[in-house]
């Protein structure tokens, strides 16, 4: 199983406060259209975070939204 932490070696959180609620949305299987709605921000908007949020966590395995979901609950998000 992998071994998911939302923390880097440093202690550091990983994502920040608006990556960890587009995380959260997209554990709760909402689409990025649904986000943007939701989060009152454009489309484009989420998809770039969302990039940056797989960015972030790829070495801890997650490169796709599946992979993300996984990460999300893992966490506690």
């Amino acid at each position: 199983m992998q071994n998911f932490s939302n923390f880097g070696q440093d202690g550091e959180q990983l994502l920040t406060t608006k990556e960890i609620e587009v995380a959260r949305l997209v554990s709760q299987g909402l689409t990025s259209k649904d986000i943007a709605k939701a989060t009152d921000k454009s489309h484009k908007t989420i998809e770039n975070q969302l990039h940056d949020i797989l960015l972030k966590l790829r070495h801890q395995g997650v490169h796709r939204r599946i992979d993300l979901v996984r990460w999300a609950l893992a966490v506690g998000l």
